[in-house]
């Protein structure tokens, strides 16, 4: 499958970016039409986040767009190399980056949050061109020779991997030297790893690593969010920094702050709902004592 995978992505790249990305939206559509389990997913999350207040086709018409979002986003992946820091500002335009350089004159680092949003793999790519420390929080894939071929694309440029087993040293390093960490905030977690907070009015484990740093080491906590365009084009947007929440206890003021960095991805996700993966079981750990969601 890799060796596939490397001729394939060898053609991808060389064949013009809008041929390629006519190959990715056909890419999406077949997936769309053929993936049924995860469409069951799609609409169970979409109901959750938007009950009655879209229709049963306007949730599907956002299904159709994501699957068309993910073929081009793959295809935007596999053309990685081809992007350099001469190159970069014809694909991608930034706002907000006045909020990361005013957050690194603090010293402490930076944590940046985002989601599988948008064309979220480029955000690493930028801090490593501006020479902002670009580190990230990953996991490898099971298989190895499919994992060595993703990390390859993913460490383009100087994106530095940090994984998730024994982190602990390397983040702690990465905040003293002033560096950038991001973390990706949208995905389930068990109760060891995260804390329930309310995600579009449901209860969802999420990821409390986030507010535990910013509470331990004063770093700032910046949202950041690539957007595709009608054209194609990227714009990347960091947001102002997401202060720590007060709270008359340490558990209080994790679960207040990570329930405020969810609720600003929750209104990304109303803007722009084609842009997030609702084939992900995003409620899966459920409280003790619900019943279970996904069935």
């Amino acid at each position: 499958m890799t060796i596939f995978l490397r001729f394939f992505s060898f053609m991808i790249r060389w064949v013009p970016r809008s041929c390629a990305l006519i190959i990715g939206r056909f890419l999406g559509w077949l997936t769309d039409k053929l993936y049924f389990p995860r469409k069951k997913v799609c609409k169970i999350n979409l109901d959750i986040a938007f009950g009655d207040k879209l229709t049963d086709r306007e949730k599907k018409k956002i299904i159709s767009k994501m699957y068309s979002n993910l073929g081009k986003n793959l295809m935007d992946f596999l053309r990685i190399p081809l992007i350099t820091k001469e190159n970069f500002s014809e694909f991608v335009t930034i706002k907000g980056e006045e909020h990361l350089l005013a957050a690194k004159k603090l010293g402490k680092g930076v944590l940046g949050i985002t989601a599988h949003y948008g064309f979220w793999d480029i955000i690493p790519l930028y801090f490593a061109f501006k020479n902002f420390g670009a580190n990230f929080i990953t996991k490898a894939i099971r298989n190895p020779s499919l994992d060595k071929f993703w990390m390859e694309y993913r460490t383009y440029g100087g994106v530095n991997p940090i994984f998730k087993k024994n982190a602990s040293r390397d983040i702690i390093t990465i905040l003293k030297n002033n560096e950038s960490l991001g973390f990706v905030i949208d995905q389930n977690m068990n109760e060891r790893s995260g804390v329930f907070v309310d995600f579009f009015s449901k209860k969802a484990c999420t990821l409390d690593v986030v507010a535990k740093l910013s509470r331990n080491y004063g770093s700032p906590v910046l949202p950041m969010f690539c957007i595709r365009d009608e054209n194609d084009l990227f714009t990347i947007e960091i947001g102002e920094p997401i202060p720590l929440e007060k709270g008359d206890t340490k558990e209080d003021i994790i679960i207040k702050s990570t329930r405020a960095y969810t609720r600003v991805l929750e209104e990304r996700l109303k803007e722009r709902p084609d842009h997030w993966i609702w084939l992900h079981k995003r409620w899966k750990t459920r409280p003790q004592g619900e019943e279970k969601i996904y069935k």
